[in-house]
């Protein structure tokens, strides 16, 4: 019996209902919440001139997501359109990692037509629809196709990209290398995480895929796949080194203040720099460790046996179980926008362990089967769950607070990494009259009228809090007279003090956090 002929006519239905389903759970409550800071920067940017997005924008980010947001700001603007792109995006990643499991699962079985085979032939398309189920209600997944920002739509590309590079690798053809080029350059002008994706998958490979191939492949295939990958890479490589990426990616600082002030808080002393070389470690032993595993698969069936074992088909369902987690709780944004992408490879290795290990007659067991709805199950929950969990940012609150206690004559300072969310929600108001604040000219609050009130805008993390890095002018002078704060956001009124104030010096990490490069700094000046 042929693969062909295994596929249960049930699949392609049971895909179907997992995208509709994936779907619905992304645009329910699509628009409930407002905007968060990095949200509205996405829309900031997209509303530049093309030659900024283009060739000199100074933001860690490549343009190709702002250009695709641009398109779709043109016919709106509210939450829940904006959001839109990002949703169809994370929906359709759910057949896209079906194709995937399916197409590599395929590739691995044993050419036999043995009727022994038949239940245990059938495994890729169980796997497959697995993988897909786990991606279809992965909060993580859910989170990030609700957000406007590139992690859903770089998931949706770096799948495609995997499947036309393995299609090419199974028969070498000029549509599927056409298809893994464009792919390819849309997801690494998309965000700078595809090359994570294109370097597992070249492990991948390495890992001797398809492993049912006996032959070594003839030297030419391995020369004409490294000649793809350079014309993937080249053109990119070409406009990375013309346009202001360099300078914006050397100037990113944000990771390593959010690892050096989580070791603080851990008794470590670690300063941003510190915290930097640790990243670069951590990701060369990443690699490192990525490449001993692949050339372990590629010289040992053994280990290739090993890899289908309770143990590990354990491990990797509580890997995946550990982000469904993760992604439903409220915190930790900076780590988990970089492991969405991953999520669909590893749902992906967690089915096919799962799955795989059989007794003689093709059989699952009862663990195993429990296992994978069990875990199916927990996912939908924490994602139905999740909008309860994740608090609501404040904006429209401070925004209507603020409209409210605002009179004429007030001054109001808006944190400049918050400027952009300001003023999507205060441009809704109708209102003007207010300014960026910047972290290097914090003194510009001292040149206010002594009668004057000043109103403070900004958001609250542990390395950012503008009221506790006032310049000591204005600290001295003023009181707060009024004071909003919600759980992430403070809007404070100051005026003047009759008598002088205690001036007290900022924590550490809240002076690494003015450090933080601002959307507002469109070009990069060198």
């Amino acid at each position: 019996m042929t693969a062909r002929r295994a596929l249960p006519r049930i699949e392609p239905l049971l895909l179907g209902l997992l995208t509709v389903a994936a779907l619905a759970l992304r645009l329910w409550g699509l628009g409930s919440r407002p905007l968060l800071s990095d949200e509205s920067s996405s829309f900031y940017f997209s509303q530049l001139p093309l030659a900024t997005l283009l060739g000199s924008l100074c933001d860690p980010h490549p343009p190709g997501y702002y250009l695709l947001l641009r398109g779709a700001a043109a016919l709106g603007q509210s939450e829940s359109w904006l959001r839109l792109p990002s949703a169809l995006a994370g929906a359709l990643a759910v057949p896209l990692t079906w194709a995937v499991a399916r197409l590599a699962g395929l590739s691995v079985l044993p050419r036999t037509d043995s009727p022994v085979q038949t239940p245990h032939r059938r495994w890729p398309h169980q796997a497959a629809l697995l993988a897909a189920a786990l991606v279809a209600f992965a909060p993580l997944a859910v989170w990030y196709s609700q957000e406007v920002r590139a992690y859903a739509l770089l998931s949706l590309l770096t799948l495609g990209m995997a499947w036309a590079g393995l299609r090419w690798r199974l028969r070498p053809t000029l549509p599927a290398a056409l298809a893994f080029l464009v792919l390819g350059w849309l997801a690494l002008w998309t965000e700078y995480g595809a090359l994570v994706i294109l370097a597992g998958l070249n492990l991948f490979l390495l890992s001797g895929w398809p492993w049912q191939t006996r032959a070594a492949r003839p030297p030419s295939v391995t020369r004409r796949w490294l000649a793809l990958q350079a014309a993937l890479l080249a053109p990119f490589a070409l406009w990375w080194l013309l346009s202001a990426q360099r300078l914006a990616l050397s100037r990113m600082s944000y990771q390593a203040i959010f690892l050096a002030v989580q070791a603080q808080g851990l008794g470590l002393a670690w300063t941003p720099q510190q915290a930097g070389g640790m990243i670069r470690v951590i990701v060369l032993a990443a690699a490192a460790l990525g490449l001993a595993l692949a050339l372990a698969v590629r010289q040992s069936g053994r280990v290739r046996r090993w890899l289908s074992s309770p143990w590990v088909a354990a491990l990797l369902l509580a890997l995946v179980v550990g982000l469904a987690l993760l992604g439903a709780l409220p915190r930790l944004y900076t780590v988990k926008r970089h492991l969405n992408a991953l999520l669909p490879f590893l749902s992906m290795a967690a089915a096919w362990a799962l799955l795989a290990g059989r007794d003689g007659a093709g059989r699952l067991s009862l663990a195993r089967r429990l296992a994978a709805g069990g875990a199916v199950a927990l996912l939908l929950a924490l994602s139905l769950a999740m909008p309860r969990l994740a608090p609501e940012p404040a904006w429209r609150a401070a925004v209507a607070t603020l409209h409210e206690q605002w009179q004429a004559g007030d001054a109001i300072w808006v944190d400049e990494l918050d400027a952009p969310v300001f003023a999507y929600y205060w441009g809704e108001a109708g209102r003007k009259g207010w300014q960026p604040l910047r972290a290097r000219e914090l003194a510009a609050l001292e040149a206010a009228p002594e009668g004057q009130r000043v109103w403070l805008v900004g958001s609250i993390t542990p390395y950012r809090d503008l009221r506790q890095t006032l310049p000591p002018g204005f600290a001295s002078q003023r009181v707060a007279s009024q004071s909003f704060t919600w759980r992430d956001l403070a809007l404070t009124a100051y005026d003047a003090s009759a008598a002088p104030q205690p001036v007290i010096d900022p924590p550490l990490a809240l002076r690494w956090g003015l450090d933080i490069l601002s959307p507002l700094d469109v070009t990069c000046q060198p």
